[in-house]
């Protein structure tokens, strides 16, 4: 009899952006969850099948070296494995970490091994150490952060969504270094880099702007859909991905540091508007869903059960 359990770590708010400047505070934070389920028992003369669980330890191990352990829930409570039956699944325990308010993109630095959550209503990052689960730092911006890259040596780059500019902070002291203009851009919303080039990519109203990480200089902006969201590169193929929600993925080729060209548009859906990329298999991901008609002035509103994950292959 097969268990399973999952553990979930997720950044809340995604959606609250759009509540307005007069919405209350964002209540979510980042969570995890330690989930349990059960595939079909074979034995029809067991009727109930209990599991007590005492405890739960988590290990953060997000890098080469060894996590520590601490304790993630102690929930004293007993479970029917039975009653978990045909992808049902029970809450085992959950801990939250409060961040700022309303975060929108949260990620992992292995310079620090610290978790960045960009926090879009409260204007800040917060600095979470992975081995206590607590805020380490809160670092205060003077606008919305969108998203944030490492160049995996100390420092971070933050797209600061109304500011219309890059904000970089040394991950060292926690604090602000310096910001760079992105004018004549708008709107900066993806971010992705390339370590080896030094080269930031940062999508805004339908433009890419490959920017200098070491001194904040303009080498090039290029069209791309609009709506853009998430940006996402390859470093194997020295590719860049800009997801749009127009519905279009454009696709950029650095051919060197200070080379670059549109290669294609890519149709997706309007709704898939954000990325991941995988480098090993060279495939993008982009969570969509089918929307009901437009209003103006409004989202489009997601049908229920039509989430789905587009994937986009390089053709062979």
């Amino acid at each position: 009899m097969p268990l399973l359990a999952t553990v979930l770590l997720a950044g809340g708010g995604c959606y609250q952006d759009d509540a307005g400047p007069n919405a209350p505070p964002s209540t979510q934070t980042p969570f995890a969850k330690v989930l349990l389920t059960d595939a079909p028992f074979l034995y029809d003369s067991i009727t109930s099948v209990n599991l007590y669980v005492v405890r739960i330890e988590a290990s953060a191990q997000m890098d080469t070296t060894a996590g520590t352990w601490v304790v993630f829930a102690e929930p004293r409570q007993s479970f029917d494995l039975l009653q978990l039956q045909q992808g049902t699944t029970a809450l085992l325990g959950e801990r939250q970490i409060p961040a700022g308010q309303n975060p929108d993109a949260i990620m992992y630095d292995p310079f620090s091994k610290k978790i960045i959550t960009c926090n879009g209503r409260s204007n800040d990052l917060s600095i979470i150490d992975p081995a206590t689960d607590q805020v380490v730092a809160t670092i205060p911006l003077d606008g919305k952060p969108e998203t944030a890259v490492s160049d995996e040596a100390g420092k971070l780059y933050v797209n600061i969504e109304d500011k219309n500019k890059i904000t970089v902070v040394d991950l060292a002291t926690n604090a602000v270094v310096t910001s760079w203009p992105l004018s004549p851009a708008e709107g900066p919303t993806g971010l992705a880099i390339d370590i080896k080039t030094k080269r930031l990519f940062a999508g805004c109203d339908k433009l890419l702007v490959v920017m200098d990480a070491v001194t904040g200089a303009l080498v090039d902006k290029l069209p791309i859909g609009d709506g853009c969201d998430g940006v996402g590169f390859d470093n194997g193929l020295k590719t860049i991905f800009a997801s749009c929600g127009e519905g279009k993925l454009t696709v950029i080729k650095e051919n060197s540091a200070s080379s670059f060209k549109v290669i294609g548009n890519v149709p997706t859906k309007r709704s898939a508007r954000t990325i991941a990329v995988d480098e090993t298999t060279h495939e993008v991901y982009l969570p969509a869903a089918d929307t009901e008609p437009a209003v103006t002035g409004q989202r489009p509103k997601v049908i229920p059960g039509t989430f789905q994950v587009l994937v986009v292959s390089k053709s062979r």
